[in-house]
């Protein structure tokens, strides 16, 4: 059945606004929608439909109307409230329209008046284009010039099948602020749209999936998700928003940049679950790293930098734990959340100088899969840690729940303060502090009295 907003009847009393609030979890019109205005004896009826909560599907369209000439107004709204619906369209032509309303110079105010107000940009909006099958996004100008223009908040372009191509007129523009989902197996056409500074352009197809220049705009989105258990490839080389720090999220699926990369700005962030990637990013100066809850164990791969110098905060967030497949080097914050960190026997994990290494619920690996960890000048240990080999060649402060199991080593200009760590039972503390003329060895907070290290090293 269809929905009528509004009345072809009106009394001359006054003018009226007539409007629908929907805030059902789910509403389903199989018909259309009409928004009906009317003008008598100089009065309005101007009619307004407001998605502000739930999920609204059309099977239809939505069709403004004229009865008679009026400076009228006929509004769909979903700014409105918390603006948090979702509008899911399934007709090939979802908007429809009144010649009265539909004129030369776009979506809009006619000279006369008559003014068509659609807002689709709620603070948490959707709109998905769901048919299976082409569908078309806005709609193509009614007239000899001017553009079709609608701003959308978060859209999604879905469905299945072949052939299942969202077509934006070249009459029309769509701007996205939030995120442009591209989902089942729906292709965006025709037209590009034009992505918010703080946009998010996401890959969440049904079967593998390919980007194009239509939708990937080089330098449009901000943030980037890969969530495609069946992958995807980059169609060509490509540059996220540039005046502002990227997110790259791997979600599901391994995203093939081998042949044609992704750029990413200065101070970046990656976040990886159960996705991947085949090769590096471009790197900016600086990357984050964080590993996300995963169904798994995630072992580390391309997207941690093996340079020096790139990596900033690295951060382990998986109850299943993360291994690390290389050495790295973190010169931000080391955190670790929840789940165990596996750095592995031959492997070492350098911490810039003035940084530090801290725990909430995260942990390291038993014994010798915490690797060695190398303080590359000052730095900090806070939380419950059970390190394995501890490296500093500046000033180390650890925890006070600090434990080393394997060996202390001080190199040149290396020392503990504030407090002692607890040493296990087969533990060393090593001096590696290079000798020469003059120099000693002064015991200090890196040798308590009580429950010292099981061996003492001096190679000075």
């Amino acid at each position: 059945s269809s929905l009528t907003v509004g009345s072809a009847t009106l009394s001359s009393s006054g003018n009226r606004t007539t409007k629908l609030i929907s805030t059902i979890n789910s509403f389903t019109c199989s018909g259309n929608i009409a928004l009906t205005t009317r003008n008598n004896s100089g009065y309005n009826s101007n009619p307004v439909f407001s998605l502000q909560e739930g999920t609204f599907t059309l099977n239809g369209s939505i069709n403004p109307s004229v009865p008679n000439y009026a400076d009228v107004t006929a509004s769909f709204l979903m700014n409105e409230g918390s603006g948090s619906g979702t509008l899911v369209l399934n007709a090939t032509d979802p908007w429809g329209f009144d010649s009265d309303f539909d004129v030369a110079s776009g979506w809009g105010s006619k000279t006369d008046g008559y003014t068509y107000n659609v807002n689709l940009n709620g603070t948490n909006s959707t709109v998905v284009y769901n048919r299976s099958g082409a569908q078309t996004i806005n709609r193509a100008r009614y007239g000899a010039s001017g553009t079709v223009a609608l701003t959308y908040r978060n859209l999604t372009l879905a469905g299945s099948g072949i052939n299942n191509n969202k077509s934006l007129p070249s009459t029309s523009t769509a701007t996205v602020l939030g995120k442009l989902s591209i989902q089942g197996t729906a292709a965006m056409t025709t037209t590009s749209p034009t992505f918010g500074v703080s946009s998010t352009l996401e890959y969440k197809g049904s079967t593998a999936q390919t980007t194009t220049a239509t939708e990937f705009v080089s330098g449009g989105p901000l943030n980037l998700i890969i969530d495609n258990s069946s992958g995807v490839t980059l169609h060509a080389a490509r540059t996220l928003r540039t005046g502002g720090a990227n997110t790259l999220t791997l979600t599901s699926g391994n995203l093939t940049n081998s042949t044609n990369n992704i750029t990413l700005s200065n101070g970046s962030t990656i976040v990886r679950t159960g996705g991947s990637i085949s090769v590096a990013p471009t790197f900016g100066t600086t990357v984050n790293v964080t590993y996300n809850s995963h169904t798994s164990s995630i072992t580390t791969g391309a997207e941690l930098p093996t340079s020096s110098t790139v990596l900033s905060n690295l951060t382990i967030n998986n109850s299943n734990g993360v291994t690390l497949n290389a050495s790295c080097q973190v010169n931000g914050t080391l955190t670790l959340t929840t789940g165990a960190f596996t750095v592995g026997s031959s492997n070492t994990v350098s911490i810039a100088n003035g940084q530090t290494v801290t725990a909430s619920s995260g942990t390291l690996a038993a014994g010798t899969g915490a690797g060695t960890f190398s303080f590359l000048g000052s730095g900090t240990i806070s939380g419950t840690l059970t390190f394995n080999n501890i490296t500093t060649a500046g000033a180390l402060t650890p925890s006070t729940a600090t434990t080393i199991n394997g060996t202390l080593r001080l190199n040149n200009g290396g020392s503990i303060t504030t407090r002692s760590p607890a040493f296990g039972s087969s533990s060393t503390l090593l001096y590696n502090q290079g000798g020469g003329s003059g120099s000693k060895i002064n015991q200090n907070l890196e040798w308590p009295a009580a429950s010292g290290p099981a061996n003492v090293t001096i190679d000075n």
